[in-house]
């Protein structure tokens, strides 16, 4: 109790002293408990409001917050801070509109103007191609696989504003001196070339039939004239369906991280990381996790708050040809090392065995899922985990509805949390966590 009271006494004092600080550890710690998922306002007013998320934020790592916000809480949040690098962390922290008009594309969300203004960035692929491939009942794939290779295919990118409600196209010039890919599967916004401005990670798997050729994938850099230039990042064509970011190295920049699902030569998939050197330029491929199989949805996240982000890896579990597959977090050793003997399994689901994409929100992941062979994308399910315990705690399905291609967080009118797709073919899989913890459809 004294050492308690001697704590408040030179808090307090500390305080009286230094006037003109007040709120700076306040925000401080604001800006890191938003973006690790708390509903807190960056206003630097510590009131009961932000007691009870910091309450919330030990409870859920399973320690007793004290009640005082000092050094010692500011001293685990900083080593968090680290970790908030990792592409769940922005999106945490970010909470975009649903424009009614966004369809059938990859969309991301980002800063594309450096005025702080969330605008959407969206990839989607020829209409010619998906006809061709999916509205054709009986498709030459031999003949697909010619077009795509001569060119004819390339995937469209724009850049898109709200406004009165709906997503307007800005006039962004857009540069392509290497030309561009086909068939998008994820995109991820941060800033590679250290301009204040977002730039976009591209990945793409190419011709999506047989013989799965590949193709390259790319990142978009903001110019100084406020234009736009695509840039090969891959020296080798691989499936890369699925992309992340954060700094594996340490070296403060930004790392480009691909998983290959397929060279095209029989070879196992793998995770492949791109090292920034924060000027837009990434070295060769450098293997991160080797030997997988049928994996394409990949994210990151501290997930053991140790302040190194660690990387979550899934795809087909229990489709034919890939059922030794568990969804797995690959927990960072703090030098960029990720092994299968220091991994998290998260458990299966027989039915929805296809696994899209994830989200994080205080201790909970969330898990997206669609249904597997020989039945595939018949439906889907939002799986809860506890990252506590590793349990599953929750499990939402719609059998005939779409599932969400990407999961995030977005604005909600009535001040809950939200979470869905901007997408809107896909907002029936949108919905709320209660204060209990318990998800609920939104509709």
């Amino acid at each position: 109790m004294i050492l308690k009271l001697k704590k408040t006494l030179s808090l307090f004092l500390l305080l009286l002293a230094t006037p003109l600080l007040a709120g700076e550890l306040e925000s401080e710690a604001q800006i890191i408990l938003n973006k690790l998922g708390y509903n807190i306002s960056v206003d630097g007013v510590w009131d009961k409001q932000s007691q009870l998320i910091m309450s919330d934020f030990y409870r859920d790592r399973r320690q007793v917050y004290d009640g005082i916000l000092d050094q010692n809480e500011m001293t685990e949040l900083k080593k968090i801070q680290k970790g908030l690098t990792s592409e769940l962390a922005r999106e945490n922290s970010e909470k975009p509109q649903q424009p009614p008009n966004l369809c059938c594309a990859g969309v991301t969300v980002g800063n594309f103007h450096g005025n702080k203004q969330l605008e959407y960035f969206t990839v989607s692929s020829p209409k010619d191609y998906v006809q061709y491939l999916w509205g054709n009942p009986n498709p030459d794939v031999a003949k697909g696989y010619r077009l795509s290779k001569e060119g004819v295919w390339t995937d469209e990118i724009q850049f898109l504003t709200l406004s009165n409600g709906k997503a307007q196209k800005l006039n962004k010039k857009i540069i392509h001196p290497e030309g561009f890919c086909l068939h998008n599967s994820q995109s991820v916004a941060g800033d590679f070339n250290s301009d204040g401005i977002d730039d976009i990670l591209v990945a793409c798997h190419g011709y999506d039939a047989r013989p799965w050729p590949g193709d390259h994938s790319y990142v978009v850099l903001s110019q100084n004239d406020g234009s736009f230039k695509s840039q090969r990042i891959t020296k080798k064509t691989g499936f890369y369906h699925g992309a992340t970011i954060f700094d594996v190295n340490g070296d403060t920049h930004l790392d480009v991280i691909l998983t290959n699902s397929s060279d095209g030569k029989g070879k196992r998939p793998k995770v492949t990381a791109h090292l920034g050197n924060g000027k837009g330029e990434f070295s060769k491929a450098k293997t991160l996790i080797g030997g997988l199989r049928a994996n394409y949805s990949i994210s990151s996240f501290d997930f053991n708050y140790d302040g190194h982000v660690d990387i979550i890896l899934g795809g087909h579990e229990v489709d034919p040809g890939s059922r030794k597959l568990t969804t797995k977090i690959y927990f960072n050793n703090g030098k960029g090392k990720f092994s299968s003997r220091r991994s998290n399994k998260i458990k299966k689901n027989q039915k929805y065995s296809i696994v899209l994409d994830f989200l994080v929100y205080r201790n909970f992941l969330f898990v997206v899922r669609t249904s597997g062979y020989p039945n595939p994308y018949k439906g889907g399910a939002i799986q809860q985990i506890d990252l506590n315990t590793m349990k599953q705690i929750g499990l939402l399905t719609k059998e005939n509805a779409r599932p969400p291609r990407r999961l995030r967080r977005v604005a909600s009118n009535n001040g809950t949390v939200k979470f869905g797709t901007l997408d809107q073919y896909a907002k029936d899989f949108d919905f709320y966590v209660n204060n209990d913890g318990k998800m609920e459809f939104v509709r």
